[in-house]
Order: C-alpha cells, then structure tokens, then sequence
C-alpha cells in the first residue's frame, strides 16, 4: 500500500469486455488468486470491524453512557475510507487481470489516481488517531496535563510537515498523470520520485515519534492501576503495528526506485500481506483501546457506583458517588447535636430512632420524650445522636424524669 512509480504514460481500452476475461485468462494464476483473496478479506475484516464500532456506538447512545473517545468524523471516516479503498483495489485489479487497464500504467487512470490518494489519506488518518486522540487521550487520562499540552503542539507541526510533503508529491503526481504543462520531463519524474522517497522516510519518522509519546503515555497510566484497565495491554499491539507498517512503505519505495531487478512474485505477496496485516492490526487494536472500561475516568464518573444521598443544606435528594468506607447519608441535616457529632467523631451516623422528630420534643441533653416517657439517645451503637463528649447512659424513663427533676430544682434554687 505503498505509493508507486508515476509517470508512466497509458490508459484504459475502449474495446468491449465481453468475454475480455476468459479470453486473456484473468485470476488463473495463483499470483493473482492470493492477490485478490487478499484484498477481499482485509475488506471483510473492515468490514466486520465497521459493524462492531456501529453497534457499540448506538448501545452506548441508547444506554445513555458518555460517548467513545473515538468519535465517527474520526474512526468512522477513517474505516469508510479503508472500504472504499479496498473496493477501488479490488476493482482496479480485476481490470487488470482482463486487459482493460494496461500493467504499469494502472496508476495513470482516474481510478489509480483515486486509489492513490485514498490510501494515502487513510495511512494519515491512522497515524493522526494515534497522536491526536489516543496518544493525548492517555496522558489526559494519567494526569499528565503539561506532558500532554508539549506533545500535543508537537504532534501538530510534525504532522503538518509530512502533509506539506504529502500535498506537494500528490500535486505533483496528478500533474504528471494528465501531462500538464512541461511536468511529463526528466526532472519533473525525477522530483516527483524525492517527494515519495521524502515522504515514506517523514511518515516513519512521524510513526517513531508518536510511538514514543504513546510509549511515555503509558508508562505515566500504569502509576494509576485503578484507570489502566484494558489499556495499556493492547498498547504494544498497536505500537507494533504502526512501526511495522511505516518501515514496509519504506522498504517496498527503495526497492521500487532503486533495485529494478527485484522480481520475487511470492515475496511480493507475502509482503503486501503483512502490510495490510498491520494496517489492519493498527485500527483494530486502537478500537480494542477505545473501548476499554479505563476511559470511563475522564467525564468524572469512573467505574464508581453511584449512591442516593441528601444534601446537608437543604435536605433535597441527589445523587453522589461513592468512595470508600461510606455509608448513605440519613437525616442528620435535622439535628445540629448530630452534625456536630459527626464531625466531631469523624464516623458515619447510623439510621435515626424509631422516633420520627415530628413526633418527639427534644428536650435538650439528647433526650427525647414522647407521650411521657423519655428515650436517651445514648452511644452511636444504640442509633442516638449524642453531643460532643458526652458519654452514653442507657435507656431508663424514671431515671430521666429523675435528671430532669434535679436539674429543675437546681436551676430554681440557684435562682
């Protein structure tokens, strides 16, 4: 999936194609066999993978979850890209194999001019989901706030110049293909092959550095076990498959340009098999990291159940998360002894009495009367509410009333 060799002059045919194909025996050899059957099932692949991305994104949306870091005008352009790309391969191939495009001029028509560009718009695509969107998405995630700004404004002029590299050879190419001006000479094919040498070699270059963001991404998560889930295990994958496809391009345009007599039919495909292997491999592996349980950390909500609570001010019912070692909150907002115990102790209250408080007076000294009788809110085991320091008595009505005598006579003999 490399760019090829441009220039070169040719066209389609105008003669008919009826029985065009048996006639010059198209797919009977077994080049030409492995050559379709591979692009047939890298497009079922695709494929496949378009159907998982699509039904994972509409059971999130109907579950009401937070949306994937890989939204759909950026993986899902990018994998209808990738079909459209393998159709435009398989179809172009066929015409080859009847005759109706002639051998080295295939990327001289309209539908090799197409195919060349597509394939190099999805090769950027990859690339820019994982320095834009997971490579940032993780250090977002590990916290790396600063890391992730530097690598962000580096990621964008690197990524820029390879675009410049890449709009310039592709300019270059089309003008060759249709002859215009004086750009079919020498020195024009001859600029035209530096610009694709140029661009392989920047475009592996931009893979080494992104790897290396990703790399240091990953190694900041993992100090955060609790959000790494399902991350940092398909990372590797990804790394190999993005390194793995940028040196192919290389390795396949050197030898296109400068070893002509390279003509290994078997290792040819063999090669281009692995080629789509890691280009397969790459936006698979990145949809497995997108939809790992890790991410859930970034809208704030975390794999953290969520709990009912009230709130302290002004008793209304919300929804809080809930973190270790707590309890729901009960009624505590309607007795301020309580509140100020429980700040004071530094433990979750228990449930109230089996006094509800519009059916009690509180009489003061955590001590509750009700119909003549007296319940002492004792010691936070019992359910009382004791206030700060005082130490719990167990539940006696006569010896209440006695207390609230004695401390009468008291305050009206002091008087």
């Amino acid at each position: 999936m490399a760019p090829r060799r441009g220039g070169s002059s040719g066209g389609g045919s105008g003669v008919s194609i009826d029985n065009q194909c048996s006639d010059y025996g198209a797919f009977s050899d077994d080049y030409s066999k492995a050559q379709i059957g591979l692009l047939g099932g890298f497009l079922l692949l695709f494929l496949i993978l378009a159907f998982c991305v699509s039904s994972r994104s509409g059971k999130r949306k109907k579950a009401h979850l937070s949306k994937p870091i890989l939204r759909w005008y950026q993986y899902g352009i990018a994998i209808f890209l990738i079909i459209a790309l393998f159709i435009l391969l398989i179809v172009r191939y066929a015409l080859l194999e009847c005759h109706v495009l002639y051998r080295g001029a295939e990327d001289t028509t309209a539908i090799g001019v197409t195919t060349v560009v597509v394939n190099n718009v999805a090769e950027l695509f990859m690339i820019g989901l994982v320095m834009f969107v997971i490579q940032v998405k993780m250090f977002q995630l590990a916290g790396s706030e600063s890391i992730r700004r530097i690598f962000k404004i580096l990621n964008v002029v690197c990524f820029t110049i390879v675009c410049l590299v890449f709009g310039a050879y592709i300019i270059l190419y089309g003008l060759i293909t249709y002859r215009v001006a004086k750009t079919t000479t020498s020195q024009s094919i001859k600029s035209y092959s530096r610009l694709v040498q140029a661009y392989v070699v920047l475009y592996a270059l931009l893979a080494i550095f992104a790897i290396i963001g990703l790399v240091l991404a990953t190694f900041r998560l993992r100090r955060k076990p609790e959000r790494k889930e399902g991350i940092t295990g398909w990372v590797p994958v990804l790394l190999i498959c993005v390194l793995g496809y940028a040196f192919y391009n290389v390795v396949v345009v050197f030898i296109d340009y400068y070893d002509y007599s390279y003509n290994d039919a078997i290792g040819s495909i063999v090669g281009y098999g692995i080629s789509l292997l890691f280009f397969f491999g790459a936006y698979f592996s990145m949809f497995m990291i997108s939809r790992s349980a890790g991410w859930e950390w970034l809208d704030g909500s975390g794999p953290v159940a969520m709990q009912d609570a009230y709130n302290f001010a002004s008793g209304q019912h919300m929804s809080t998360a809930t973190y270790p070692n707590q309890t729901p909150y009960d009624t505590m907002q309607t007795d301020a002894n309580k509140r100020a115990s429980y700040a004071s102790h530094g433990m979750p209250p228990t449930p109230t009495p089996p006094y509800a408080p519009g059916q009690m007076v509180y009489s003061g000294g955590g001590v509750y009367e009700h119909d003549g009788q007296t319940y002492s809110t004792g010691n936070w085991g019992s359910g009382g509410y004791a206030p700060v320091h005082q130490m719990p008595t167990a539940y006696s009505a006569p010896m209440g009333a006695a207390s609230r005598e004695m401390e009468h006579n008291e305050l009206t003999g002091r008087r």
